[in-house]
């Protein structure tokens, strides 16, 4: 166990602290389908959160940092699809039991799957996903999907903005399903 070596006090004093998500080392990214076969990578540049003591994991994925390489396709997701001037932020919400991460040794991961929720443009869905938990250092971890999370636009009631950037583009199809890939860096 952790707290072995040291005394009880000052290991209930580590752990009070939250660990924080370093967005500069993090990268969500989903692959758009156009067209039936032409795929593109885009990622979210600006994301922000924290697990806290209890195990309240938040993090919120600024939606004006949607990154497509394409100028004028992440105006039209900020404008049509995103919202961004009434729904800036996406939120993502989950319950984590740190302690089966605590006494993890550094350089060893651990693979669990987690029930979280994605807050977007008003609506909670609940989602589960097979995640990969590499303790980096003493106050330092990666969590990595193992596989993509399939997140489905139209559950979001987001058909008709498919629909207008599909037209806008000049596009025989806009797949409305995207697979998701996260890989979070926290640090405490």
């Amino acid at each position: 166990m952790f707290c072995i070596s040291v005394s009880q006090a000052a290991c209930q004093s580590k752990s009070q602290f939250s660990w924080n998500l370093l967005s500069d080392e993090s990268k969500i990214t989903y692959v758009s389908v156009k067209n039936n076969n032409l795929m593109e990578n885009n990622t979210f540049e600006i994301l922000k959160g924290e697990v806290t003591i209890n195990g309240n994991a938040e993090f919120l994925i600024d939606l004006s940092s949607v990154n497509t390489n394409n100028d004028i396709r992440d105006e039209r997701l900020r404008k049509i699809f995103f919202k961004t001037e009434t729904y800036p932020f996406a939120k993502v919400t989950a319950l984590i039991n740190l302690s089966e991460y605590e006494t993890l040794p550094v350089g060893s991961s651990l693979s669990k799957d987690v029930n979280f929720n994605l807050f977007f443009q008003g609506l909670n869905i609940d989602y589960e996903s097979k995640l990969e938990i590499f303790r980096l250092g003493k106050n330092k971890v990666l969590v990595k999907s193992i596989e993509p999370i399939i997140i489905d636009g139209e559950d979001y009631g987001l058909y008709s903005e498919f629909k207008k950037l599909q037209q806008l583009a000049g596009l025989d199809s806009i797949v409305p399903v995207v697979p998701v890939v996260i890989s979070l860096v926290f640090q405490r």
